[in-house]
């Protein structure tokens, strides 16, 4: 069974966001996360954080934005994702989110020890579907695609790690 919560519509989410982060900046004490919390059928916990926060000249990687502000500066950056599975904390690469921008809307899919973060963002041209997969409690990949020509307009990044147990 899967579970879809929708946090926040597009027009409240942008609103939101300037006023929260409206004395943002990129190094660090400025945001409210979007949290989204859920279980998996079987009692897992999942909670995730999306930080985000207003776009600066500080961004050190900001030659590289691609989704949702392809030729121009963005307004919103994605800075951070925070994900724990049960009481672990699951390293999420910065691959995974540094070339998100101006998001509109965060959303989490369960299913037995698998869960799926979608986020959506950017306007009419520029506007992009990012899924990235988590299972048994670590990152397997993220695809991102183009909300008008998907099939057309996308990447997929697929994560492998040596884990120590």
């Amino acid at each position: 069974m899967k579970t879809i919560y929708s946090i926040l519509c597009s027009s409240m989410f942008l609103a939101l966001l300037f006023v929260n982060l409206s004395f943002a900046n990129y190094s660090g004490n400025m945001d409210k996360p979007v949290l989204l919390q859920d279980k998996t059928p079987d009692g897992v916990s999942i909670k995730i954080g999306v930080h985000t926060a207003e776009y600066n000249s500080s961004v050190p990687y900001k030659s590289g934005f691609r989704w949702g502000a392809e030729l121009k500066e963005p307004r919103i950056i994605v800075t951070r994702i925070n994900v724990e599975f049960g009481n672990t904390k699951v390293f999420v690469p910065l691959s995974a989110y540094c070339d998100l921008t101006n998001p509109n809307i965060c959303t989490l899919q369960t299913s037995n020890k698998s869960f799926v973060l979608v986020i959506e963002g950017g306007q009419a041209s520029t506007s992009y579907k990012a899924e990235i997969y988590f299972e048994n409690g670590y990152i397997k990949k993220r695809k991102v695609s183009h909300q008008e020509f998907p099939d057309e307009s996308w990447e997929e990044t697929v994560y492998s790690f040596n884990y120590l147990f």
